[in-house]
């Protein structure tokens, strides 16, 4: 008589992966799908893939972060240069200077010396070269592939914190808010039954108005962002409140009245 044979798979999550302040969709899969790649190396103990591939995915991260604030990062005082005066390439920026820079902008805690945590995870990424680890001769096991495991999870926890519309920052209070690849701006409930909720991290201004439109009316979003554009509105976002009910969020560079 033949037993019977039962398996069980054990979903095991190592890394977060709240990474809806990742605006770029396509940059948002790859990155969820490394960070599922990342869950399953690291139970197996391949330290330096762990390692690589953490530091690899913050790096990515920061770079797509610096890039919405390009103007106002190349424009910072802490910028770095070159030993003799010139400007860095803002592609050339490591790890450890994108840190600096966007704590600068208050998008990462600012704690004293941190960058050089960054510093240190950025040469062991660099061990993907085996000359580069006969230079430094460090050591590589499971308590380096935690930390870098840590910095990641710690770096996407902080910046799980906003919402990026251009170069709007918007804080998570609550909920599950997602910007997607449409320019709308989805505010989902959490697991726990609290709807989305955001602040926007900028005085508000008379320039800033709200138009509720339900969907049953026969309005055509682009020809009311025609319109809005000429009475001077400078952007809109669609924001999705409930099932039937949008909110086109407006500035405008000059004021409106009526």
């Amino acid at each position: 008589m033949k037993g019977n044979i039962y398996t069980m798979e054990l979903q095991t999550e190592i890394t977060r992966k709240e990474i809806n302040f990742i605006n770029d969709i396509d940059l948002r899969t790859i990155l969820r799908n490394r960070l599922k790649e990342l869950d399953k190396i690291f139970l197996v103990n391949a330290n330096y893939s762990t390692i690589f591939l953490a530091i690899s995915t913050i790096e990515g991260i920061f770079q797509h972060i610096a890039n919405i604030f390009k103007t106002d990062i190349q424009s910072s005082k802490k910028y770095p240069k070159y030993s003799k005066g010139k400007t860095k390439k803002f592609s050339k920026l490591l790890i450890n200077e994108l840190y600096i820079l966007l704590k600068e902008k208050g998008l990462l805690p600012d704690i004293e010396n941190f960058e050089h945590v960054y510093d240190l995870f950025r040469n062991y990424r660099n061990f993907i070269h085996p000359q580069a680890q006969t230079k430094k001769a460090w050591s590589t096991d499971l308590g380096h592939a935690q930390m870098a495991i840590g910095l990641l999870n710690a770096t996407i926890s902080y910046l799980d914190g906003y919402i990026f519309i251009d170069k709007e920052i918007f804080i998570k209070i609550a909920g599950n808010p997602d910007y997607d690849s449409s320019k709308t701006l989805h505010l989902y409930k959490h697991n726990t039954p609290l709807h989305s909720f955001l602040v926007w991290d900028k005085p508000v201004s008379n320039a800033l108005f709200l138009i509720f439109i339900w969907s049953f009316q026969k309005i055509q979003f682009s020809i009311l962002f025609l319109i809005l554009k000429m009475m001077g509105v400078s952007r809109c976002f669609a924001l999705i409140i409930e099932k039937g009910i949008k909110i086109v969020f407006c500035t405008a560079h000059r004021n409106i009245s009526g």
